[in-house]
């Protein structure tokens, strides 16, 4: 048994080298100006110097792939532009938080948020535990992070079709949108 508990470790093995290599090889200056499509006064090209903006993008790329990111208008590239310009959070790229907002801001994009009849709070530098409808979990001692365990959005004028992003709410129990 301990033979074939080895032989899985090693199989394994460049497979997690191959993703973190993968995740690496995302280059992201071919994409500087992928915010400029929308408002090229509001959004210059990143700079190459730019390490938040070049990571946060670099993550947002591996979520959501560059195709979604490259239609002009999309849900996923105004949230991808929101994150990198606008979020005054500022969230480094190997925070959770980071892909968590981008996931709520997809949605609110997607499912027209300018509309809803309550939105407090959302795509502000808030917490996203303060913004309309969220709920996050409460640590606890196996976890010290606070995810976005519900969104409850009941008679909103939620109108639209739901991302996939909502996938990297890893924690999410609960989605009330009725």
């Amino acid at each position: 048994m301990p033979f074939l508990f080895l032989v899985a470790l090693l199989l394994s093995t460049p497979f997690v080298a191959d993703a973190a290599a993968k995740k690496r090889s995302i280059d992201t200056t071919r994409y500087a100006e992928v915010c400029t499509a929308l408002n090229r006064s509001h959004y210059p090209p990143l700079k190459p110097n730019d390490k938040r903006r070049h990571k946060a993008l670099a993550s947002i790329i591996e979520a959501s792939g560059v195709q979604n990111l490259l239609l002009k208008e999309s849900p996923r590239l105004k949230a991808a532009c929101w994150i990198m310009y606008d979020d005054s959070a500022k969230l480094s790229a190997g925070d959770p938080r980071l892909l968590e907002r981008y996931a709520l801001a997809v949605l609110y994009h997607a499912t027209q948020g300018m509309q809803w009849t309550r939105s407090t709070k959302w795509l502000t530098g808030a917490h996203e535990g303060k913004w309309e409808g969220i709920t996050i979990s409460r640590p606890t001692l196996l976890s010290v992070k606070k995810r976005i365990t519900s969104i409850k959005l009941p008679f909103n004028k939620v109108n639209g079709i739901l991302p996939r992003e909502l996938s990297l709410l890893t924690e999410m129990r609960v989605l009330d949108l009725h």
